[in-house]
C-alpha cells in the first residue's frame, strides 16, 4: 500500500494530522471542562432565574432556548436604582416573594415583609398602573387638615409606628407639638 515514496509521505502528512487535530481537541476539552467545572463551584448554591422560550410552530415546539442569570447579578443592578436618595428599588417573583432588595436579609421573604400593607392586591395595582398606586396614610392627612383649620386636638398625636417619611413628618410634627408654647 505504501510502497512508494509518495504514498508514504501522503501517509505521515495524514497521520501528523490526525494526532494534532486529537491533540487539539484534547486540550480544548480539557480547557472547556476546567472552565465549566471552575464557574459551576462559584455559583453552586446560588438562586438562578431561567429565561425559556420554546422554538417551533405555535402548539408544537420542536426546541427551547433559555438562558440563566445569577439573581446576585439581578440584586446589584435593582440595588443601584435610587430614584431619589431616600428611595430604593425591589423586585419581586408573581408569588409576592422579595427576589432581590437592599437588605439582603429580605430576600424570598414575603412582600409583606417591607411593609404589612403591600400584599399581592397592591402589587397587582402597581403593575397595571405604571407603579402608582393609592397609599393609606392612616389619617395623618386628615389630622392635620383639622389641626389647620383651628378644628383640631392639638392634644393629640400623629401615629408614629414605622421606617417611612410619613413615620418621620408624625414625628417632627410631634415634637413641633410638644415643644410649642401654650
Amino acid at each position: 500500500m505504501f510502497n512508494s515514496l509518495r504514498a508514504r509521505l501522503i501517509g505521515i502528512c495524514v497521520a501528523i494530522t490526525v494526532a494534532a487535530l486529537f491533540a487539539l481537541a484534547l486540550a480544548t476539552f480539557i480547557v472547556v471542562r476546567n472552565n465549566t467545572l471552575h464557574e459551576m463551584d462559584q455559583h453552586m448554591g446560588q438562586l438562578t432565574i431561567s429565561f425559556v422560550e420554546p422554538v417551533g410552530p405555535q402548539g408544537q415546539p420542536t426546541a427551547v432556548v433559555g438562558s440563566d442569570i445569577h439573581l446576585d447579578s439581578i440584586t446589584r443592578k435593582v440595588n443601584a436604582i435610587h430614584p431619589t436618595p431616600n428611595n430604593f428599588a425591589f423586585l419581586v417573583d408573581g408569588g409576592g416573594n422579595i427576589l432581590a432588595h437592599t437588605k439582603t436579609e429580605y430576600a424570598l421573604k414575603p412582600v409583606t415583609t417591607i411593609a404589612p400593607k403591600l400584599d399581592q392586591t397592591m402589587l397587582r395595582q402597581l403593575a397595571d398602573n405604571g407603579g402608582r398606586a393609592s397609599l393609606p396614610i392612616d389619617g395623618k392627612a386628615q389630622a392635620l387638615e383639622d389641626i389647620a383649620s383651628g378644628e383640631g386636638d392639638l392634644t393629640r398625636r400623629l401615629d408614629t409606628q414605622g421606617n417611612d417619611e410619613l413615620t418621620q413628618i408624625s414625628q417632627a410634627f410631634n415634637h413641633f407639638l410638644t415643644s410649642s408654647p401654650g
